[in-house]
């Protein structure tokens, strides 16, 4: 069976289905976290989660299902509803080997969990709690439902541009007009360039370009045209909000000595006038 991974798109990912997958393979997840690099059988997250996501199917209520083929709802499944109960399991049209494997597994349940009914009865009374705890029966009827429980749709090559950028400029500007006069849903553009060979120049001119004529107006959260970020990595990010922690420690420790100071300085203040205005004759 051919699989595909969804490459080179962005992934988004639903935290409750992603705790579903991990709790339906917790020793798979448990052995990929346990590797310092990467194996050929660790969960492949992508991949796992949206092949997860398209096989997992609706649990089937076997209330329910018993209600549906208990069509004269007398409580008990008959000859013919017992037909009926497994054509839903089958889902198709059901062979007579079919319908007697069922019956034979239906009667075997009721002789073993209930004591009123003896080995000579051909045809003991199939309840509703009978088929809730028949195990091969439950197995049969949850195994059977086809009713996926995520909505998802299954996307082509055709919904994605990948442009592979190498020193060729014409290429570039071939993938690029591509990219502009046929506008899909994802857009990859690979970076494949030798930035030390001196085409790269013209080639990332043309891709600056192309990105301002792709977008152009500026998302909220892009700095001014004359400005640049002066962080590009994460450790020296970490290092300057640490020294903004203790610059803004050290401004409350001043803030809070002078308000002191002045608390202090107006009630010695206040404590000297009442003292200088206090008549001590008797």
């Amino acid at each position: 069976m051919t699989r595909k991974s969804p490459a080179h798109t962005p992934h988004l990912f639903d935290i409750f289905i992603m705790q579903e997958l991990q709790d339906t393979f917790p020793k798979e997840f448990e052995k990929t976290s346990s590797h310092y690099v990467r194996q050929s059988d660790d969960m492949q997250i992508s991949f796992s989660y949206y092949y997860f996501l398209m096989s997992a199917k609706h649990k089937v209520n076997i209330s329910e299902v018993f209600d549906t083929a208990d069509k004269d709802h007398s409580g008990i499944l008959s000859e013919s509803e017992i037909q009926d109960l497994s054509r839903r399991i089958q889902k198709e049209t059901i062979k007579p080997t079919d319908f007697e494997v069922l019956k034979k597994q239906l009667i075997t349940c009721c002789r073993t969990l209930s004591s009123e009914v003896n080995s000579t009865m051909n045809h003991p009374p199939i309840t509703r709690d009978l088929v809730l705890n028949c195990k091969p029966v439950a197995d049969r009827i949850h195994k059977a439902s086809t009713d996926p429980k995520y909505k998802y749709q299954v996307m082509g090559q055709q919904d994605i541009h990948y442009k592979f950028l190498t020193n060729n400029a014409t290429n570039a500007s071939h993938q690029f007009k591509d990219v502009l006069t046929h506008p899909k849903k994802f857009i990859c553009i690979n970076d494949g360039i030798d930035h030390t060979e001196s085409t790269s120049k013209e080639v990332k001119a043309k891709l600056g370009k192309f990105y301002h004529d792709m977008f152009p107006h500026p998302s909220t959260f892009e700095l001014p045209k004359n400005k640049s970020n002066g962080i590009l990595y994460r450790d020296k990010l970490w290092e300057w909000q640490a020294y903004q922690e203790k610059l803004r420690f050290y401004r409350y420790c001043v803030i809070g000595t002078l308000v002191v100071l002045i608390f202090k300085f107006l009630f010695r203040k206040i404590t000297w006038n009442n003292g200088c205005c206090t008549d001590t004759r008797r």
